[in-house]
């Protein structure tokens, strides 16, 4: 009597699939190209309260992926300055500030890097981000919604690394 084949069960993995991770990345990197147009043809002092939520929402995607990865890094911290320039300029009016375009720029590409490295922890940093996102729109957005420059002085929250480490084994 011959033995029944027992073959493994397969279980897609959407998140981790080279097809999803490159649309996902054209996607991404669509966007945020077509963002980078819009910040330089964007006049100083212009009503921007749009631009600077979508803005608002890659860069702090970004920096939600960075401190869980790399708290404290450089990384992480040019990202919160970056976020934190972003909320001060909409929370003074929503106007655009030429000034920011070349960190902005750059915190965009940054946040890009670690959001396709990083798909699957990406997905669950994505409601902090939204919420940035929708707070800007709405005008609601206050400079306490980002942590300050204290949050360098804490230390990484415990167990972290761990938590890391299992989350990157998934």
């Amino acid at each position: 009597m011959k033995k029944a084949k027992r073959t493994k069960t397969y279980r897609p993995r959407p998140v981790t699939s080279p097809v999803v991770k490159f649309y996902a990345h054209q996607r991404l990197l669509s966007g945020i190209t077509h963002l980078a147009i819009g910040m330089y043809m964007t006049p100083h002092g212009e009503a921007a309260r749009d631009q600077l939520a979508l803005m608002g929402f890659y860069v702090g995607w970004g920096l939600a992926m960075a401190s869980e990865i790399e708290f404290g890094s450089a990384r992480m911290k040019q990202l919160h300055g970056t976020l934190r320039g972003i909320v001060q300029a909409a929370h003074a009016g929503a106007r655009w500030d030429a000034a920011l375009t070349p960190a902005i720029e750059r915190s965009l590409h940054l946040a890009e890097k670690l959001l396709i490295d990083n798909a699957r922890l990406a997905l669950r940093m994505q409601p902090w981000a939204e919420g940035i996102e929708l707070r800007i729109k709405n005008g609601t957005v206050q400079l306490s919604d980002v942590a300050g420059p204290e949050i360098y002085n804490a230390s990484q929250p415990e167990g972290h690394a761990q938590d890391v480490a299992e989350e990157a084994a998934a």
